[in-house]
């Protein structure tokens, strides 16, 4: 049975509460980061956390222009945020280096279907700030315009160079050049044949340095397109993505578009980066009509555990299990709290423990008449996860997962078929509570979909639930996965596969994308 009886349910519910009495009951140290003012700025199309009140309008203003600048510059009129986007900034590079737990890292950016986020330090972002913290964001917004898959070396290019916008004297600047692009760049310290960069969207088996030499080449070829006034260039970069579009190949297309080869217009990069007086686009900042409003309010204690709890999640889980238990210490019957904890112990890969916290916070939530959809998908996301990592033998085609394949250090123990259905089952049962909770929250519709997939059950559901994901992140490569093997159970030969090959493209993890390459090679 899956779920426990009402005495049942009471009796864990109740030993449960004892536990967290018992860490309420012992001297917790405080946390500084929980000790200080921590506001939200909510700007248009942005808000802001920060520990720096005095900031954090700035900061949305300057999001907001850098917004602007790119849907001018690509000439998109306007993008509709499916997704709210939320940055995170500390008032010290301490404070953001124990969430992230890397001393060397000055931010990041990730975007799930709950969110975007945008976490770094130093107030105002600083060039080499935003050209980490927008990249990933600016993929977000281009791709949420458009659905073409773009070669690689002109998607990261243009990342990468749309990651420099700053503004200075009411100007604002694109094209500046990162320093280290120009370092490698002059450095010589790779070269290789240019086709190479342009014919290849896989890099996941490159040396590091070949990859730093890709992003360092592909930036320049872009920068170099566009830096051309009479716009020559930047028709043909149009006309080589029509070609794209209408499949012709990729060798003919770049060079029937910009009449050379790949090595041509890379040779011609390079040599316009090594003048001192090469052009940088620039618009006046009043060009640009931008909402700069923003509402204020200071966050509770318990926001700001959650909110840092969720950033320090997957890197310090230490630190975010600490957060979450000083919130507890206060107030043991916080549902939402308790889940997280739970979660903290999943990040461990301490999956019974998860999932027994997990199933409690969400039946005293209940008890109280809460109904809080984060939960239940919580609660399915780590049942799900879990028979990932211990069900090593796949349900709806029988092969066993890159990540159990012989040679992997990581012994897992392999459940009993049963054992994986009845959680695949628990965790369809939290989604479809979540569904009637929010049948427009796309988190619930991807996850009722993949436990369908793995159930083998109701997959025209299970279709139309990820196809509605997929309006969110229709970049994504494990909902392309996960649609691509829906059709394949539907019997939709060519849908599959144009799924699984676009799982293929966008995949930068070693198991989605060996788990995409083998069910294509079934076709």
């Amino acid at each position: 049975m899956l779920f426990l009886g009402s005495i049942q349910r009471n009796l864990r519910v109740t030993c449960f509460s004892f536990l967290i009495i018992g860490v309420a009951d012992q001297v917790l140290a405080k946390d500084r980061l929980l000790q200080m003012s921590w506001w939200l700025h909510e700007g248009e199309h942005f808000s802001v956390v920060t520990n720096m009140p005095d900031k954090g309008d700035d900061v949305v203003a300057d999001l907001e222009l850098f917004r602007a600048v790119v849907l001018r510059f690509t000439g998109f009129k306007a993008v509709e945020d499916r997704l709210p986007t939320r940055a995170v900034i500390f008032a010290k590079k301490s404070e953001f280096a124990r969430i992230v737990d890397r001393a060397s890292t000055l931010g990041y950016t990730s975007t799930t279907l709950r969110s975007n986020r945008m976490v770094s330090s130093g107030g105002k972002l600083n060039v080499e700030q935003r050209h980490i913290v927008f990249h990933e964001y600016i993929h977000y917004l281009l791709r949420s315009a458009t659905n073409d898959n773009h070669p690689s070396w002109y998607d990261e290019g243009l990342a990468e160079m749309l990651s420099t916008v700053y503004e200075r004297n009411g100007q604002v600047f694109v094209g500046s050049a990162p320093d280290v692009h120009i370092r490698f760049l002059n450095s010589n310290q790779l070269q290789m044949p240019a086709g190479s960069f342009v014919h290849t969207d896989d890099l996941s088996n490159w040396h590091p340095l070949k990859v730093s030499a890709f992003y360092a080449t592909s930036w320049a070829m872009v920068n170099y397109i566009y830096a051309d006034k009479t716009g020559e260039r930047a028709e043909m970069l149009s006309d080589y993505l029509a070609r794209l579009r209408r499949a012709e190949p990729r060798e003919a297309a770049f060079e029937q578009a910009f009449d050379m080869q790949p090595r041509g217009l890379v040779r011609r990069s390079r040599r316009y980066l090594s003048r001192r007086n090469r052009a940088f686009l620039q618009y006046p900042r009043d060009s640009f009509t931008i909402h700069t409003e923003t509402t204020r309010r200071k966050l509770s204690k318990e926001e700001v555990a959650y909110e840092l709890a969720y950033l320090a999640m997957f890197s310090n889980t230490e630190l975010a299990r600490k957060l979450v238990e000083e919130i507890l210490q206060e107030d043991p019957d916080n549902a939402s709290m308790r889940m997280m904890l739970a979660v903290t112990y999943q990040a461990d890969e301490e999956y019974q423990r998860g999932i027994e916290i997990a199933r409690a916070s969400l039946s005293l939530a209940n008890q109280k008449g809460v109904r809080d959809v984060l939960l239940e998908i919580d609660l399915a996301d780590m049942l799900m996860v879990w028979n990932r990592d211990a069900c090593a033998r796949k349900e709806a085609d029988h092969q066993v997962p890159a990540r159990h394949r012989e040679g992997d250090e990581k012994d897992v123990k392999q459940d009993s078929a049963e054992t994986c259905r009845a959680r695949y089952v628990e965790a369809k049962e939290a989604y479809l509570r979540g569904l009637a909770i929010e049948p427009n929250n796309p988190e619930v519709r991807a996850g009722l979909a993949w436990a369908l997939l793995k159930l083998e059950q109701e997959l025209g559901q299970a279709l139309r639930h990820i196809e509605f994901a997929l309006d969110y992140q229709p970049w994504s490569p494990t909902l392309q996965y996960r649609a691509g093997m829906i059709h394949k159970g539907l019997d939709q030969r060519d849908l599959a596969m144009k799924r699984l090959r676009k799982a293929l493209y966008w995949a930068k993890d070693g198991d989605l994308r060996e788990d995409a390459a083998a069910a294509l090679a079934e076709f």
